[in-house]
Order: C-alpha cells, then sequence, then structure tokens
C-alpha cells in the first residue's frame, strides 16, 4: 500500500491516543524504574602492609628489591579479592542473606519479577562471592604500600561492615599462615634436632666403648684412669728419689764421722737417731769407768795380766 508522506499528519492526528499511550507507558516504566533504584553507597578501609612480615619482602633500594616488592603488592592485593577471604567475609556476615548480594546486584528484573534462588547454600554462596567480586575494589595508594578497600552496597552501613570484615579476614589468613609456617619451621627444627641428639649418642656410644676397650676410662675433671695412675707412679718415683738421695747423703755423712767426732759430739743431724744417741749415752759411760778405774788402780793397774782383757785397758 503506498502512503503519501504528505498524509502522515493527518494519519497522526487520527490516531493520537496511541502515541499517548506510548509515551504514558514509558513514563510509567521509567518510573518505575525510579522507585525500584536507590542510591549506592561506597565505603573504604585501607591496610598498611609490612614489609617485614608475611610474603612482602624487599626494602632495598634497588631496582631488584623494588620489583619484588611491588611484585609482593599485587599478590597481597590478589589475596584480599580472593574467593578463600571473600567466603569467611560471606560466612561472618551471613551475606546469603543480603538483598543486594544475593539478588546479583538488585536489578529491575529481580525486583520487580523475582528469581529463583539457588538450589543449595553451597550455589548461594558462590553466588554472593560473585556479587562481592563485582562490588569489591582493591587499590594501591599510589606507590605507597597502603591498599584501599571499597565496597559498593545499598545500604552504607553495609557497606562499612564488609570493606572492614574483608580486611580483618586477609589480617586473619595472614595471621595463620604466619602460625602455620611457624609451627612448621619449629616441627622441621624439632626433628633436626632429634636426629643431632640421636647422632650425638651414637658417637658418644661409640667413643666410651672405645676408652672403655683402651683402658681409656675419664674420672669426670680428673681425667682418664691411666693418667691418673701415670702421675701417681710419677709422683712414687720422685718421692723414691728424694728418699734415696736422703740416705745416699746420710751414708756418705756415717761414712765420714770417726771418734773424735763421736766424743765431741759433732754428728750431723741427719745421723741423729735413737740407737746413736744409747750409742753415745753408753761409749760416756765407759769413759766414766775407764776414769773412775785409772783413778783408783793407777797406770799400773792395767799391766798385769787379769787386767789385759778389760777393754778399759
Amino acid at each position: 500500500m503506498d502512503i503519501d508522506i504528505f498524509q502522515l499528519p493527518g494519519i497522526l492526528k487520527r490516531r493520537a491516543h496511541y502515541v499517548v499511550l506510548t509515551v504514558l507507558a514509558c513514563l510509567l516504566l521509567a518510573m518505575a524504574f525510579l522507585a525500584t533504584q536507590k542510591p549506592y553507597f561506597r565505603s573504604t578501609a585501607e591496610i598498611l602492609l609490612d614489609l617485614n612480615r608475611g610474603s612482602v619482602v624487599g626494602t632495598g633500594g634497588s631496582a631488584n628489591g623494588q620489583v619484588s616488592a611491588q611484585q609482593s603488592v599485587g599478590s597481597q592485593i590478589y589475596v584480599l579479592q580472593s574467593r578463600d577471604v571473600l567466603r569467611e567475609v560471606v560466612k561472618t556476615l551471613n551475606l546469603t542473606d543480603d538483598p543486594y548480594l544475593a539478588a546479583t546486584g538488585g536489578g529491575l528484573r529481580q525486583r520487580l519479577f523475582g528469581g529463583a534462588p539457588p538450589a543449595t547454600t553451597g550455589d548461594r554462596t558462590d553466588a554472593v562471592v560473585d556479587a562481592l567480586i563485582k562490588n569489591l575494589t582493591v587499590e594501591q595508594a599510589g606507590e605507597s604500600l597502603v591498599l584501599t578497600v571499597s565496597m559498593k552496597h545499598r545500604d552504607s552501613e553495609m557497606a562499612a561492615k564488609i570493606a572492614n570484615a574483608v580486611v580483618e579476614a586477609y589480617l586473619n589468613s595472614s595471621d595463620q599462615s604466619q602460625t602455620d609456617a611457624g609451627q612448621r619451621t619449629s616441627t622441621a627444627l624439632q626433628a633436626q634436632t632429634e636426629a643431632l641428639r640421636r647422632r650425638l649418642l651414637d658417637a658418644l656410644a661409640v667413643a666410651e666403648k672405645f676408652r672403655t676397650e683402651n683402658g681409656l676410662i675419664s674420672t669426670g675433671q680428673q681425667g682418664l684412669v691411666t693418667d691418673q695412675q701415670l702421675a701417681g707412679l710419677n709422683q712414687q718415683l720422685l718421692a723414691a728419689r728424694q728418699v734415696a738421695e736422703q740416705q745416699k747423703a746420710i751414708a756418705d755423712q756415717a761414712n765420714q764421722l770417726n771418734i773424735s767426732n763421736v766424743e765431741t759430739g759433732a754428728i750431723a743431724e741427719a745421723l741423729q737417731s735413737a740407737t746413736l744417741t744409747d750409742l753415745r749415752s753408753r761409749y760416756a759411760q765407759l769413759l766414766d769407768r775407764q776414769a773412775e778405774l785409772a783413778t783408783s788402780l793407777g797406770s799400773e793397774g792395767c799391766r798385769g795380766e787379769e787386767h789385759r782383757q778389760d777393754p778399759l785397758c
């Protein structure tokens, strides 16, 4: 059917009610959309990474250190947005019942017509985690070690809770990783220490067996028994040598002793003894007797045959 373009105004005029109805329908749909929409709120939490803690390393001024630190910061950003951390946040705040995140963004179709919920709790949790990933932003503040965690949500209070919960879950995960690493290190050190202790005990047992078999028994601070025996023999030998030298000196002095020394009492101290003193006493008594006999009998008294056998004559 051919329509003259100049006939269009007349046609529209005769069917103006269709145009009005179309405009009204669009206006109603727009008003319904605006009525279902709520303002978005964005809450931000900040976290300072410690280079000396966790997996963030590289504090030197060299280029390699800077690259390592930058890569580590990127790794921490990835960890903050990981599904494990976000699952912990969903569990802590019970976000599976959140109307915004559970509706995967709160679109018009879901708000007007609703949607069938996932069949299982695991599916609902995964859906909320996906919604968190879409609405969560983790960025590095310039070239610093400060990370900003931003969460977009219909509810400002919930946005703040989620941002703080993400940071807290990340810190807990980092602390747990440090604890696990410390426990693994401690366990490894204990195993190595136990192995070294056993090796030391085995070595000590072998050494003790060798000392026992070869007479190298030790008595603590005094040393080996053989060394003690050798030291004792050396001391006995020295003492015997000293006694021998003393006796030799006494013998030499005794060989030089004569009757005049005995009479005058000029006897060395080393020769002084009970026997020698007794002999000197008896000798003195004999001298006294001789003197008495000489006085009583005279010099002729010893000339007789009967006196010749007298030892004093």
